[in-house]
């Protein structure tokens, strides 16, 4: 048996936990540079406004029902978001991080009293403990557990979890299922089903398992199997290992200089160089690329990137924001405004296991001192020690006129009591 635990509206609800004077207000948290709606409070999906839409145009129609707007405070959600999964791990030490307000933990075989007392105290201890209310949904596989935590979003099941643990629930949770809200089924695919009359999660199982799989893949059939009570999909408890990592942002205001562009990549090269040393990994190659503002039809266009292969695989904070600023190089040219940069590390292996090159030499220094920045950074949990080249003043970076405090993360931030 598994749980999905499944944060409400995440965003907002860390938001509310520091500031509980707003608890009944519409919300809504934005995107990068305060750009679109990526968090809405129940109220302000009662209002109307659609996820994803652009802030510019739900603002009027948001401060005539008096809400308010936060930048997203990344810190902060992150910490919170460690805080629930620790939680959970007293509950099972199998559990999968589906995604920063989700996760799966697996369950030993018990009764349905038993499953709800679970639920319950699950739901208690996470607002408890965190302040962040959630929803839970427990089923025999993870599929159904995705159904169940969906029935109770949508407001069709009045309590915070629900359960499907026996046949005649699970058929009357299915009759009532889009099959295009089904876990990993794509607007194609329910567009091709729905030609063809299957609108509903039951009609789905209704169909032949061969010409399930003949017609739509294997992936549309394991579906259908996890719908029918068959586990195909195990707990991921250890991460697939990262196939490249990646640093971009978009910029507050247009840049056309050169200096204030190096920083940029000199600043992104550098969190990238750092995720490196926090997952134990090295990298063989480094990208870069850089783009204008497709939008400005009235101004010039250019976009372009460039890879490097490493000579031996790096993570120090040198070597890799040395490699991003000759790829760097490669690219700029004067006369465009730039919107966005970007630095992608791939290649990526296991620190330990080391291919060295016979014309170079392990920089031990270099290695020392990205460890001892690592290890200052992480004791202060914000970046205190940085390379001059990043930059001082910044005035680049995205826009976030609406931040919150990093109520949890930073000294200077700690809530006022």
């Amino acid at each position: 048996m598994y749980a999905l635990i499944d944060c409400d509206n995440f965003y907002v609800s860390c938001e509310r936990v520091f500031r509980p004077e707003i608890k009944n207000r519409p919300i809504a948290v934005l995107s990068n540079n305060d750009g679109c709606i990526i968090s809405r409070s129940q109220e302000v999906k009662d209002i109307g406004v659609k996820m994803g839409v652009p802030f510019y145009q739900a603002r009027q129609v948001l401060k005539k029902h008096d809400a308010l707007f936060f930048s997203s405070n990344y810190e902060l959600y992150g910490d919170m978001s460690e805080r629930v999964m620790a939680t959970l791990r007293n509950y099972s030490s199998n559990i999968e991080i589906y995604s920063i307000d989700e996760a799966f933990i697996e369950l030993n075989n018990s009764s349905l009293q038993n499953f709800q007392q679970l639920a319950e105290d699950i739901v208690r201890t996470v607002q408890k403990w965190t302040g962040i209310p959630v929803k839970v949904g427990i089923a025999p596989t993870k599929t159904l557990c995705k159904v169940a935590a969906e029935l109770v979003k949508k407001n069709k099941i009045l309590k915070k979890y629900s359960i499907l643990v026996d046949e005649n629930s699970i058929n009357s949770a299915l009759q009532q299922f889009d099959v295009g809200d089904l876990w990993g089924i794509g607007r194609a695919t329910d567009k091709k089903l729905n030609k063809i009359g299957i609108n509903t999660a039951s009609k789905l199982l209704k169909l032949d398992e061969n010409y399930i799989r003949d017609k739509y893949g294997i992936n549309l059939l394991r579906t259908a199997t996890e719908l029918r009570g068959r586990s195909c999909f195990d707990l991921e408890t250890i991460p697939e290992p990262k196939k490249s990592i990646r640093y971009s942002r978009s910029f507050s205001r247009p840049l056309s200089g050169y200096n204030e562009m190096r920083e940029t990549i000199v600043a992104y090269a550098s969190k990238v160089a750092a995720k490196l040393r926090k997952n134990h990994l090295k990298a063989q190659a480094v990208s870069v690329y850089l783009t204008t503002n497709y939008f400005r039809k009235d101004l010039p266009q250019y976009a372009n990137s460039t890879t490097i292969s490493l000579p031996m695989a790096e993570n120090s904070i040198h070597k890799i924001v040395e490699y991003s600023i000759m790829g760097f190089d490669r690219l700029f040219k004067e006369g465009f405004f730039y919107k966005k940069t970007g630095v992608i590390v791939t290649g990526l292996v296991d620190e330990k296991i080391e291919q060295l090159n016979l014309f170079s030499s392990q920089n031990i220094v270099d290695d020392r001192l990205s460890q001892v920045i690592d290890s200052i950074n992480s004791s202060y949990r914000t970046t205190v020690v940085k390379l001059a080249s990043e930059g001082i003043s910044k005035e680049w970076e995205m826009s976030r006129n609406q931040l919150s405090k990093r109520y949890t993360t930073s000294w200077d931030e700690l809530l006022d009591v």
